[in-house]
């Protein structure tokens, strides 16, 4: 584990060796396996690695080695160091488990002998070794069997079929060609091919009654999954086909072995995890009720999606969803498409047509369970909640992240009033191309953002204010028109030749060779007291602060560039609030000539006792 395990590997091990007593289902024991590890992270023993791994640190890994190996003797080789020999036979004799974890070996003897052994993990780096024929015929008691990076062509090994009492095969990133044997391992429970060069899935593979787990992510080069073998996997519970290349053909034809591969899945009553990727979305399965049942998905369709980026995603949710919908608007119609869009918590949507509202037309539920939505490229999307006659108060509520991008004809995010709980665990926004918003947020949106952490605007050609002033309604009913977003730490303003302000109430016209410009972005009506970030590029910003803000003292790093109507930077009252400024950036702005503009106390001007030397400050290109 000192690279990192992922926890699937976790589940497989401890179920395939009888560890998930009294669980009926791979869900279950997934559940229960979290529970353990959020256990042993509170108790500092595992630490959070790549997308659904956990790490141990070095100590703990020895300790735990160490007490195992006093029970049950194993053998293991760290991660990208050589085998020079094998142990000797006696030790290996009494070997429960074998751990040769993507290392680099010579040769592979002609078989070992390992009565005792459970676990045999051999993943091997650089040369693609060939497994000997007889090299299995002495594990008999062999659960857990993963082989990675071998050449297993023209067949598999011949002994690999004597193992009766195998429950977990992994070929991963192996030369595979003819895997028929596999079919005779009727105890498999999980077949995993990840990263194999397979061109066919065989027919034989349907015998496997008890399979519960089927992992082809990333075969690439399957091209052959024969008629009813996936409908056969009456016991399947998860299935991974990201990056498996489903798709139509060349000539337009509809591969009929894809298309009826997916239309099998309404046969997998037990399924509860499904990733997969159709870039055709005329082959994509209608109004399949299974997808009903899916606790945990990753799901992409249409084209333009990459897999390896699923694969690297920073979001750890359980249910992704993905939609280019370019070529077939009518899918959205599909029963198990709203399914998924209802109940997804990652939920991504590319160039769809005749969608004007989301929420209306899309989910008028309210998406509870979305924790992330990114628009992309969708040029009728004129907003997020239209009308909030037909909105329910619990819209979006659990939304963290909200990112549009390229959406030409979005007019705002949502219409005035906004539903009670809506946006209220928002943390990021991030907008670009968005030309027809002149503002970002109503004002009564923006009361709902109190968990705000980041907001992120760019290439908007019209908009001109960030937040919009109070409605009347609001200011007789005496609201206060002040704003506090006392979580957000950054603020980024790219390319936004007009925008004018913050907010109306801090737009103060002046004029300079007759042109009318704003005196400044920031003042005192809305405020950020734990600002730390703020960027400002290519805006067309005169002056920036308001002399008397008190909201600017935790901000560390200030980065302007290509603002080229500004002529300085800091008045001395600023400068003096600037307390933790570590990281000052100033670029292209051609009318800066004084970082800092003195009055009649700039004398007397210090940083405090906690501010950084001038010498700790970014230089300057101006």
């Amino acid at each position: 584990m000192g690279n990192g395990c992922r926890t699937r590997d976790f589940l497989v091990f401890g179920w395939c060796l009888g560890m998930h007593k009294h669980v009926d289902t791979l869900a279950d024991g997934r559940n229960r396996l979290y529970n353990l590890i959020d256990n042993l992270r509170a108790a500092s023993l595992l630490l959070d690695g790549q997308k659904d791994s956990v790490l141990a640190l070095d100590v703990v890994r020895r300790v735990a080695a160490s007490i195992s190996s006093m029970v049950k003797p194993f053998f293991t080789v760290q991660r990208n160091t050589e085998l020079k020999e094998w142990p000797r036979m006696d030790f290996l004799r009494t070997c429960h488990h074998i751990f040769l974890d993507w290392c680099y070996v010579r040769e592979l003897p002609e078989m070992l002998e390992c009565p005792n052994l459970k676990i045999l993990q051999l993943n091997i780096q650089g040369n693609c070794l060939i497994v000997p024929d007889n090299f299995f015929v002495r594990m008999k008691q062999l659960k857990v069997l993963s082989l990675g990076g071998v050449n297993c062509t023209p067949s598999l090994p011949v002994s690999l079929g004597l193992l009766t009492s195998l429950h977990a095969l992994y070929l991963c990133k192996c030369m595979l060609e003819n895997i028929a044997t596999v079919g005779e391992i009727t105890s498999l429970e999980i077949l995993n091919l990840e990263k194999s060069e397979l061109r066919e899935l065989p027919a034989e593979i349907g015998q496997l009654s008890n399979l519960r787990l089927l992992d082809l992510t990333d075969c690439s080069g399957l091209g052959v999954i024969p008629s009813n073998v996936i409908s056969s996997l009456t016991s399947l519970e998860e299935l991974y086909m990201g990056n498996c290349n489903i798709k139509g053909d060349a000539k337009g034809r509809k591969s009929q072995n894809v298309d009826s591969s997916l239309s099998e899945l309404r046969h997998l009553h037990q399924l509860t995890n499904l990733n997969v990727q159709i870039e055709d979305t005329s082959v994509f399965p209608r109004d399949l009720f299974a997808f009903g049942k899916l606790e945990r998905y990753e799901i992409l369709i249409g084209d333009g999606w990459n897999w390896s980026e699923v694969e690297s995603g920073n979001y750890k949710t359980s249910r992704l969803l993905k939609l280019n919908l370019g070529m077939d608007p009518s899918i959205l119609m599909d029963y198990g498409i709203k399914i998924l869009m209802a109940n997804a918590e990652d939920l991504y949507l590319a160039e769809l047509k005749g969608v004007q509202e989301v929420f209306y037309e899309l989910n008028d539920e309210g998406f509870s369970r979305l924790k992330h939505l990114n628009i992309l490229n969708c040029d009728e999307i004129q907003s997020i909640i239209g009308s909030t006659e037909w909105a329910h108060d619990h819209a979006f509520p659990n939304l963290a992240s909200l990112i549009l991008h390229n959406l030409v004809n979005i007019e705002r995010i949502c219409s005035d009033p906004i539903p009670a709980q809506a946006f209220t665990k928002l943390q990021v926004i991030k907008v670009k191309g968005c030309d027809r918003m002149e503002y970002l947020f109503s004002h009564s949106m923006i009361k709902h953002l109190s968990e705000l952490v980041e907001i992120e605007i760019s290439e908007c050609k019209f908009m001109t204010i960030i937040i919009a002033e109070q409605r009347q309604e609001d200011a007789i009913a005496g609201q206060t028109d002040k704003i506090n977003l006392i979580n957000l730490c950054s603020l980024t303003l790219e390319c936004l030749p007009s925008l004018v302000s913050l907010s109306p109430e801090s737009s103060i016209n002046a004029t300079e060779n007759g042109k009318d410009f704003s005196s400044q972005l920031f003042n005192d009506k809305v405020e950020f007291p734990n600002l730390e970030t703020l960027k400002l590029y290519s805006n067309n910003v005169h002056k920036i602060w308001n002399d008397q803000l008190s909201y600017i003292q935790n901000l560390t790093t200030l980065t302007i560039d290509g603002c080229e109507r500004l002529t300085f930077l800091f008045s001395d009252s600023v400068a003096r609030k600037l307390v933790k400024l570590d990281h000052l950036l100033i670029s292209s702005c051609k009318l800066v000539e004084q970082i800092f503009v003195s009055d009649e106390n700039m004398g007397n001007l210090q940083f405090g006792k906690s501010a950084p030397a001038a010498t700790e400050l970014v230089s300057f290109s101006l």
